[in-house]
């Protein structure tokens, strides 16, 4: 992350607001005059780090903003990248990180014979649970499923490629001038790679 802001800025902010940043630890190693975690939870932040309930609370145009993690959760990412837009710094970046989650899968996993042996698997509990089991050893070791293995989504709803998230980002009026993909990356301790996108309000790219 610091690498790709670092990259894209002069790593020098007035206001640094991480969305979603837990206790604020997340801020790059470089200038920031002014740290704000926006969060609902009640949950303590670091010292030096302001905690607020949503952005346009802080009173303060920020000229960083991180978002990292947390569009993958979102029924309506796009809803919270123009709320973001609204209250961006004219000159300000946005920085997003989401996972891959992309492990390999077989041509097998697309055929009908697949869902049947899914059904079938499914109606017995422990060869299930065995499955599943060494489909997440699989996806952690050799980020693939395989070919008997559980295909299944993970908590995130929402999945993306570096081409669906610009075109996201786009959406949103942002105009991508940075990013760096790194599929092998561990995320909360999973394997599942991160893609990570530096962007500035389109009019002001």
């Amino acid at each position: 992350m610091d690498g790709l802001i670092a990259q894209a800025t002069d790593g020098k902010f007035h206001v640094a607001v991480d969305f979603g940043g837990d206790e604020g630890q997340f801020f790059p190693d470089s200038a920031v005059d002014r740290k704000i975690v926006i969060d609902v939870s009640s949950k303590p932040v670091l010292e030096g780090v302001e905690l607020y309930d949503d952005l346009k609370s802080i009173g303060a145009s920020p000229d960083l903003v991180m978002i990292c993690h947390v569009l993958e959760h979102l029924n309506d990412p796009v809803a919270l990248l123009r709320e973001v837009h609204q209250v961006i710094d004219a000159q300000g970046v946005l920085y997003v990180e989401v996972p891959m989650d992309m492990p390999r899968l077989h041509d097998w996993h697309a055929r009908d014979a697949y869902q049947k042996y899914l059904a079938r698997v499914g109606r017995m509990r422990w060869p299930l649970v065995a499955s599943d089991f060494v489909s997440g050893v699989s996806r952690q070791v050799g980020f693939r499923i395989p070919r008997l293995g559980v295909v299944k989504q993970s908590e995130h709803i929402n999945y993306f490629t570096d081409q669906s998230l610009n075109a996201l980002l786009t959406k949103a009026g942002f105009d991508v001038i940075a990013h760096a993909a790194e599929p092998k990356a561990s995320v909360g301790g999973l394997r599942l790679g991160k893609l990570g996108m530096v962007a500035v309000p389109a009019d002001h790219a």
